[in-house]
């Protein structure tokens, strides 16, 4: 059985760890890094039915994209996923922003779901000498604003896709960024593309989009990055010898 350490050297020749931004906390969060692993569980966010799942299945390590642990904590209550994660003796590797950009990462999944070809990085200037996150392709056939949001709630399995369409224009090149990225406005309008699909787009920003007759398209977090654990269930069984399953999630939200 291989060490959690041997793991997480995968992952990082995966979407290495010190590519991640310098504001995100990526990496093994909680665990021993010499501790003998038989069963893997992954899952886009490590929530209390994440953990149930991975205890029915009985996994000890659960390897996520979102941080279990973010911003500092100073204390760790019971209603924390840590504080679970600890209590089951399970241990986690989260894979953030080093695996949105990673090479066969986030965004390359959702470029892969979107059908895009011609893909090409989105260089982003708030981060000078990182790997790009965000990714610019051209769709299979130009599609109207609207038809590409009923195609992009299709590819995605997304609840719903909110869009602006900001021209008549169909469009051709989209560029996208798995989760909260609709900060790649303007590069993504510099860089040629018609479009941007992300999720957690503000107010301003749906104004500054229809300034600039420029179209976007929010699919919502879970479904721009969910695509990714298939992805990492079929790299890390290709790499070990255990059981790799997926703890199957859906959108935090309902919608009417």
């Amino acid at each position: 059985m291989p060490k959690i350490q041997e793991i997480y050297n995968i992952l990082n020749q995966i979407a290495p760890f010190g590519s991640a931004l310098p504001y995100d906390n990526a990496g093994l969060l909680v665990g021993d890094a010499d501790r003998q692993v038989q069963k893997i569980g992954v899952c886009l966010d490590i929530t209390a039915k994440a953990i149930d799942a991975a205890v029915t299945q009985g996994c000890d390590l659960i390897v996520s994209h979102h941080p279990v642990i973010f911003d500092p904590l100073k204390q760790i209550s019971p209603v924390h996923p840590a504080y679970r994660l600890i209590s089951e003796n399970i241990a986690a590797i989260c894979a953030h922003t080093n695996l949105d950009a990673a090479s066969g990462g986030v965004n390359d999944c959702l470029c892969e779901a979107l059908g895009l070809t011609g893909i090409r990085p989105l260089e982003d200037p708030d981060f000078p000498g990182y790997p790009p996150i965000g990714r610019i392709g051209t769709l299979p056939a130009p599609m109207p604003a609207e038809t590409l949001a009923f195609y992009c709630k299709q590819r995605l399995s997304a609840p719903d896709v909110r869009f602006s369409a900001a021209s008549n224009s169909p469009v051709s090149t989209l560029a996208v960024c798995g989760g909260a990225g609709a900060d790649l406005l303007l590069p993504a309008y510099a860089a040629g593309a018609d479009a941007l699909l992300t999720s957690e787009i503000k107010q301003h920003q749906w104004l500054q989009g229809q300034a600039l007759q420029f179209t976007l398209l929010d699919a919502g977090h879970f479904s721009t990055e969910n695509c990714i654990v298939p992805a990492l269930v079929k790299q890390l069984t290709a790499h070990f010898q255990i059981p790799v399953v997926m703890l199957a999630q859906t959108p935090p939200y309902q919608t009417i």
